[in-house]
């Protein structure tokens, strides 16, 4: 009995001494074990790690959160956010990105508009996106500057923003029109080295001398580069300088090359174009519609990058009517708005492709 009640005293007399302290860094160690998963992407292991974990804290909620997100368990990731502390700002930022990734973008700017002075890049990225869904383009442009004049040198969200910046200038989009910023901002972007996206529309501009000299050889040079990158906007443009005989000579058989390599990464009228050069009448058509609208059959094809083009409508009407399916009302639209240079640049194409009917040309 006095041996069962001295281990008794002692065993109180180290709770006593030590409350708390190892509890504390089993909480510590489980946490550290969690973020280690996480670092190595690992977000089920995580996720069983931390619920296993009755007392849970801010960051562990917030690693908890953010696996639920990144497993695309959605409601559980806003149902973890939702226990942090209404002023653990992890916590915020990620259930805001969650209501950005489901298009749920009022919440995303009510959570993330109050804290725009101490939200990171990526947070203000999101903020920015979700302004530009809902339609406040004026306060997209502002929080996507935020973001792009941040000195970060490594966090890819500034570039991200700053080639969004350029976007936005280069369309006039919550802006005027402005060719000079929307080049230095393309510029600030490529130099981050952020992916194709920058380096495509610099093409773009010296493609089409917009702020710079133009330069179909400098054009064509960033497209390659950008398409080095499996991008298939740049393997769509490369495409299209190989069928004008932009930067290169003509050689349309390189040219279904490039489309057929944009078609694989995605871009869908890259086959509709193979079918029109190689004699499909209805593709014909359907191109001459596009470049002359922007939009075919209630689909919007801005969002790709393709915009209405004189030259190019009134070639594929050319076309379209060569091979038996005129549209004398849509082509005579377009002929009343285009330049004489416009006119004969489609048809001095449409002889070229006559001869060649989508074989090469030399």
């Amino acid at each position: 009995m006095i041996k069962k009640l001295r281990y008794l005293l002692f065993s109180f007399c180290i709770l006593f001494l030590f409350p708390s302290h190892g509890f504390s860094n089993s909480i510590e160690e489980i946490i550290d074990d969690a973020k280690s998963a996480y670092d190595n992407e690992d977000y089920s292991e995580v996720v069983k790690i931390l619920s296993e974990l009755d007392d849970k804290n801010d960051e562990a909620y917030n690693y908890l959160a953010r696996s639920f997100y990144y497993l695309e368990q959605y409601d559980e990731a806003i149902k973890n956010f939702l226990n942090c502390s209404p002023d653990y700002l992890d916590c915020k930022t990620g259930l805001a990105r969650v209501y950005y990734w489901i298009s749920d973008y009022e919440k995303a700017v009510s959570i993330l508009e109050p804290l725009i002075d101490s939200l990171d890049p990526k947070a203000l990225f999101t903020l920015g996106y979700s302004y530009d869904e809902i339609k406040l383009h004026e306060k997209a442009l502002s929080a996507f500057l935020v973001c792009a004049n941040k000195s970060d040198e490594d966090d890819a969200y500034i570039g991200y923003c700053q080639n969004n910046v350029g976007h936005m200038y280069h369309s006039a989009i919550g802006t005027e029109l402005n060719f000079a910023l929307a080049f230095h901002w393309y510029t600030k972007a490529y130099e981050r080295e952020i992916g194709p996206w920058p380096t495509t529309s610099l093409a773009a501009m010296y493609l089409d001398g917009e702020h710079v000299n133009q330069s179909y050889a400098k054009a064509f040079e960033l497209y390659h580069e950008a398409a080095a990158e499996e991008f298939d906007r740049a393997n769509y443009a490369l495409g299209l300088m190989y069928e004008k005989g932009e930067g290169t000579p003509f050689n349309y058989q390189k040219a279904k090359e490039y489309y057929k390599i944009a078609f694989d990464q995605g871009h869908e009228l890259s086959l509709d174009r193979i079918d029109a050069l190689e004699g499909d009448q209805i593709k014909a058509l359907k191109l001459a519609e596009i470049y002359r609208t922007g939009e075919f059959d209630g689909e919007d094809f801005l969002d790709i990058g393709i915009y209405p083009e004189n030259d190019e409508a009134l070639f594929w009407y050319k076309v379209a009517e060569f091979l038996g399916s005129p549209d004398p009302e849509g082509f005579d639209l377009v002929y009343d708005s285009a330049t004489d240079l416009e006119y004969a640049t489609a048809s001095k194409r449409f002889e070229i492709w006559k001869k060649n009917l989508g074989f090469e040309y030399d």
